[in-house]
């Protein structure tokens, strides 16, 4: 009966049926997961993964069909920075004693798995101890629903390093709220950095969010803890800050070279009119206008590098002239935005299939197994004002609550969604900056989930509201009856 009623409780029930339900969604047969659109290869070589067979076809390989088994071999030799390899390595390790030669994906998808639910367990201990039962189920809820999503589940059994930014920004809020429950816990006042670290080393993206992240740290173990010295907590930011940085200049300059190309050509160009005025305000040859949509490795983006492109375009484009323009054309800006937004609603790149190709569900075949979370968001509002209203009123209840409230718990989780909602502002502008229209959808991945964290985080809110008006209209019943 004790085991029953432990089990009634969210922090065991959500991660339980959460295990059950994400294996349903991707190993009932036949199972998915999500096509390599070339990503894949630049953390295989490192581990030393290779494709099934030499002579399987390239649109087997990509985009149009899910490899689910890849060839073990020694450790390669090139080298992609990315905190995704921590867990893939874990995965590799597993299958070698499992049946060395053979790396199933579905190993991989496991260690996300298991840290998943082991996330959902302490976030939802530490939600039923600060506010209540309620609470923690109805945000359990969600989350459960949220994370099943096969736009997300989907990428579980695959190389990208997408589930690795999912999974620790899980384990960071997770870690953040027990800190707050248990502010003398050793475990979680030093896991928070290191888990801090590695959401901002699992894609190059996320290492615009230090100064946001260490902001937040700041905020809790600082002004409202207080858990060591100033002087402490400037080596550890220093730490963390010179790991980051130099994860951010350890990838290929290619990486640069190609963004900066789709950034222009597929971002820019596609919001920026006319385009003869874009072309003069960098003082570009007015032929390259024949490059608008197309990509760096489309047709044309390969045939023009070699005659206009590399000889004028990267002398005088770069990321940064980018984001200037941006800051001096806001209108623009405001256009990129909107179309960010509105691909965020798509939640999954419909190019990138879901199902084997001995599946025989033809070439690019979505699933629909389990997509209802996808519905519900498509029936809220698309516009960019709307969200961007419920943005600025989400910073100002936090920011309200940092500067009126005294109550520690209450501040204390300010911060963190404060944290959320930084995070989320940033992430809805720099992947279309970065790299324009091009794979958007997959880009704006940590953007759908932060979208997502914070709508969860508002019915949260709400239902820990209605409950304080319910419990203090019973009290004053009682006090009336009596």
């Amino acid at each position: 009966m004790r085991v029953l009623q432990q089990l009634g409780q969210p922090k065991w029930l959500i991660p339980l049926l959460f295990v059950i339900l994400v294996n349903f969604v991707l190993f009932w047969p036949p199972h998915v997961g999500l096509a390599n659109n070339g990503d894949f290869d630049r953390l295989m070589a490192l581990v030393g993964l290779h494709y099934p067979s030499q002579d399987v076809y390239y649109y087997e390989r990509y985009d149009h069909y899910f490899v689910s088994a890849f060839r073990m071999g020694w450790f390669g030799h090139s080298f992609y920075p990315s905190s995704a390899l921590v867990t893939i390595v874990v995965a590799y390790l597993i299958n070698a004693i499992l049946h060395f030669g053979v790396f199933s994906t579905a190993v991989q998808a496991y260690v996300y798995i298991a840290l998943l639910a082991y996330g959902l367990h302490v976030l939802l201990r530490s939600l039923h101890a600060l506010f209540s039962i309620y609470v923690a189920y109805g945000i359990g809820i969600l989350s459960l629903f949220m994370l099943t999503e096969i736009g997300y589940a989907a990428y579980l059994p695959t190389l990208y390093s997408e589930p690795a930014s999912l999974v620790f920004y899980l384990l960071l809020i997770a870690f953040l709220f027990a800190l707050i429950v248990d502010e003398k816990n050793r475990f979680y006042r030093r896991a928070i950095w290191i888990v801090t670290g590695l959401f901002l080393t699992s894609k190059v993206q996320n290492t615009v969010l230090l100064p946001f992240a260490l902001l937040t740290l700041y905020g809790v173990t600082q002004r409202v803890i207080g858990l060591y010295s100033f002087r402490k907590f400037l080596k550890y930011s220093a730490i963390l800050s010179l790991v980051v940085i130099a994860v951010y200049f350890a990838n290929p300059p290619s990486f640069v070279t190609q963004n900066t190309y789709d950034s222009f050509f597929t971002g820019l160009m596609m919001v920026a009119t006319p385009t003869d005025h874009l072309l003069a305000w960098f003082h570009l040859n007015g032929r390259l206008a024949v490059l608008r949509a197309g990509s760096y490795f489309s047709y044309y983006g390969i045939k023009w590098q070699s005659r206009v492109v590399a000889d004028q375009f990267y002398q005088k484009v770069s990321l940064f002239k980018i984001v200037l323009f941006y800051l001096v054309h806001p209108h623009d800006w405001i256009k990129a935005l909107q179309i960010s937004q509105n691909a965020a609603f798509t939640l999954r790149p419909s190019y990138l299939g879901n199902f084997t190709f001995q599946a025989h569900r033809g070439a690019g075949t979505l699933s629909q197994r389990f997509d209802f979370w996808r519905i519900v968001r498509a029936k809220l509002p698309h516009s960019l004002y709307f969200w961007l209203l419920e943005m600025v009123g989400i910073v100002g209840v936090t920011i309200a609550i940092l500067r009126f409230r005294r109550n520690k718990k209450a501040v204390l989780t300010a911060w963190v969604v404060l944290m959320m909602a930084c995070f989320a502002l940033a992430q809805w502008s720099i992947p279309f900056m970065g790299e324009g229209e091009n794979e958007l959808v997959k880009h704006l991945f940590l953007y759908d989930v932060l979208f997502d964290a914070l709508l969860v985080t508002v019915v949260g809110y709400g239902i820990w509201q209605i409950e304080r008006l319910v419990r203090a209209w019973m009290r004053l019943r009682h006090y009336s009856n009596g």
